[in-house]
């Protein structure tokens, strides 16, 4: 008994020329109201990036298995060339519209060996009439899926990079003592396929509005020290960023990059934590301690997952946390009236620290960008800027789209509620010189508005200056 034929076709996604030859075009001159004709026209489509691929043989053959329990296996190599940076993916399937099945079929048209499961890991296949396929190793087989079964396609290969690479591709069949002779076969079909390349980051600092969109976040970079976040355009239609600040304390900050005044730089005196060289303001270095002193500039830098509770697309580190001095780079330091905004921030440039008015100011309703947000998402009252219901968490909190997370806070050096509450900052004072105004929430209740100690570590997040 033979095994023979295995015929292969394969496919090829993306790459090559396209050309279009023998095309006739129309044309009317509207002198002579007569037609002229041009013969030919020449099209050519080039795709970026190239992909190609190629086989060692037209088919594998498996000669003479002879009818025991005994097995048998042949091979042929798949080359796959690309230049794209993100590389690629080479798949297998079985059969075509032809050929319906994943068996390999006897001429009789009755007779077949049927293919091991999509899926499994086998070095010896059962015994009776069975086929599988191996990548690479030649030791573990497994079944192909069925030409049109998209869930179940198999990855044979895949690249990280710009590269020629070679498969090797090898079928093995084991027949029964009783198995009719004669020839089976079925047909193969390779498809690579390139990987999707990143969108390159946009500058944070020139982002223009048109680009942050509702339906999909995009990836934006802080030319400062090029740390990327996601930002996006959310139900108040105003453009957040949808992660945490992670500015690294000791970064320089300048009035080029930073939300600040070249005038306010100048006339800055190093003080309380902050210091003054040349034309930037430098922020203190990360550490863990301090956080005790309401009008003194602390910064930690944290990578931690463990307690903020983010989950899916965006699921964030709590990244930083700020006094509001630093949040502020010092502008807010000597404010004391309630319902008052700093008039700078250490988010870049172009963007900016939210407001959170309380209700005694004047237009609390509309010019307190928490309230304004926190109202899109959740919180039903239009006479307070806090409520205790699960509407905010639920849908603005850890794993949604604006993804505000349950950072926790740090005081007097020590980190705090981490996975329970939340602090984010806003520009906006309190009467108490020692408090501030911000977002505060937890999982029943939040506050748009909420009063705390400044000197608390609370996190950052900015939104676009349009």
């Amino acid at each position: 008994m033979k095994v023979k034929h295995l015929s292969l076709l394969f496919g090829i996604i993306l790459g090559g020329i396209l050309t279009v030859g023998s095309a006739f075009a129309e044309t009317t001159n509207l002198a002579t109201d007569a037609l002229t004709w041009q013969d030919e026209v020449d099209v050519q489509f080039t795709f970026n990036p190239a992909l190609s691929i190629s086989l060692s043989a037209a088919d594998i053959v498996i000669e003479d298995l002879s009818p025991n329990t005994s097995a048998d296996s042949n091979q042929i190599s798949v080359t796959v060339k690309t230049n794209n940076v993100s590389g690629y993916q080479l798949n297998a399937t079985v059969g075509d519209a032809s050929h319906a099945y994943r068996t390999l079929l006897h001429t009789n048209g009755t007779n077949s060996f049927a293919s091991i499961d999509v899926g499994s890991s086998m070095t010896t296949l059962p015994e009776g009439n069975y086929w599988g396929y191996s990548a690479n190793d030649g030791v573990t087989f497994s079944g192909l899926p069925l030409y049109n079964d998209t869930e179940n396609v198999a990855v044979l290969n895949s690249s990280d990079g710009a590269i020629t690479e070679i498969t090797p591709f090898r079928i093995k069949a084991r027949a029964a003592a009783t198995q009719t002779a004669g020839d089976y076969s079925n047909v193969i079909n390779f498809v690579a396929v390139t990987n999707a390349v990143p969108e390159p980051a946009v500058d944070m600092q020139n982002l223009d509005a048109s680009l942050c969109v509702t339906d999909a976040p995009t990836k934006v970079k802080d030319t400062r020290d090029n740390e990327e976040y996601l930002v996006q355009r959310l139900k108040d239609g105003k453009c957040w960023m949808v992660e945490n600040l992670n500015l690294a304390g000791g970064t320089a900050l300048s009035a080029t990059d930073t939300d600040v005044d070249s005038s306010y730089i100048n006339s800055f005196t190093t003080s309380n934590n902050l210091t003054k060289t040349g034309d930037t303001i430098v922020l203190p270095a990360s550490s863990t301690s301090g956080f005790d002193t309401y009008n003194y500039s602390y910064v930690y830098n944290s990578g931690n997952k463990t307690n903020c509770g983010a989950s899916g697309q965006y699921n964030t580190p709590c990244y930083s946390y700020y006094t509001w001095d630093a949040a502020t780079l010092g502008s807010g330091r000597t404010i004391s009236t309630d319902n008052t905004d700093a008039p700078y921030s250490i988010c870049p440039k172009g963007w900016r620290l939210p407001t959170s008015r309380s209700t005694s100011a004047t237009n609390w309703q509309t010019t307190s960008d928490f309230y304004v947000l926190a109202h899109q998402y959740g919180l039903d009252s239009t006479t307070s800027t806090d409520e205790s219901d699960n509407g905010f968490y639920t849908q603005a909190g850890p794993g949604t789209v604006p993804n505000f997370l349950l950072a926790g806070y740090y005081n007097n050096g020590s980190f705090r509620d981490g996975g329970s509450v939340s602090n984010y900052w806003s520009a906006t004072s309190y009467s108490n010189m020692g408090n501030n105004r911000g977002l505060y929430f937890y999982s029943s209740y939040v506050d748009s508005a909420g009063s705390y100690g400044r000197l608390h570590g609370g996190s950052v997040r900015c939104l676009l200056a349009e």
